[in-house]
């Protein structure tokens, strides 16, 4: 198997086991994050107005538990 995940040996004919490989090489890469992201464009508006509600979300995560 090479180092970047996109490759992977099957053995003994058992292709799931290969395919399940596969698909944890790519997860541990977050390539599939990638992937959806790539789907279609996103406006730059859109991307940082989708990032500035990921830090509010964050803030809020992050007080509600420094409160208990």
């Amino acid at each position: 198997m090479l180092q970047d995940g996109s490759t992977v040996i099957v053995k003994n004919g058992n292709v799931s086991e290969a395919l399940q490989r596969f698909k944890r090489n790519l997860k541990a890469q977050n390539l599939f994050i990638e992937l959806k992201k790539r789907r279609e464009f996103t406006k730059p508006s859109k991307r940082k107005r989708e990032a500035i509600n990921i830090g509010k979300r964050r803030r809020e995560f992050k007080e509600m538990n420094s409160q208990k």
